[in-house]
Formats: structure tokens, C-alpha cells, sequence
């Protein structure tokens, strides 16, 4: 086994955009993803925090609203 896999502790944090969204705004506050990574990384004594925020955006022609 490699040692440099061996001995790594990743943690993966995979956020949806509409929930955070949501939550963000009902109480009015930002997320400060620089301090949600060094959380978890001293939280699991993680070597590597990854974050993947994804969102999903509706297809043109598809919805009865405007994004603006």
C-alpha cells in the first residue's frame, strides 16, 4: 500500500446550494467555508478538509418565474 494514502484522514463535505440557501437566509447569516474546513479538520484530525458545493439550475423554457 502506498504510505502517502495510508496515512491521510480526508474528510469530504458535499453541500446543496438550495438547502445552504435557504438557511442562510432565514437567519440572516453568512457561512464562512474557511472556518466549516478548519472545523472539521481539527473536529476528525483530518489531514485534508475537501468541500464540493453543487447546485442544480433549471433547464431554459422550464420554469414560470424570472431569476431576476
Amino acid at each position: 500500500m502506498d504510505k502517502t494514502k495510508k496515512n491521510k484522514n480526508v474528510v469530504y463535505i458535499f453541500i446543496d446550494a438550495s438547502n445552504v440557501w435557504n438557511a442562510v437566509k432565514s437567519v440572516k447569516k453568512f457561512i464562512e467555508y474557511k472556518t466549516l474546513k478548519g472545523y472539521f479538520r481539527k473536529k476528525y484530525s483530518a489531514t485534508d478538509v475537501e468541500i464540493y458545493y453543487y447546485d442544480a439550475y433549471p433547464k431554459a423554457g422550464t420554469r414560470d418565474y424570472g431569476l431576476n
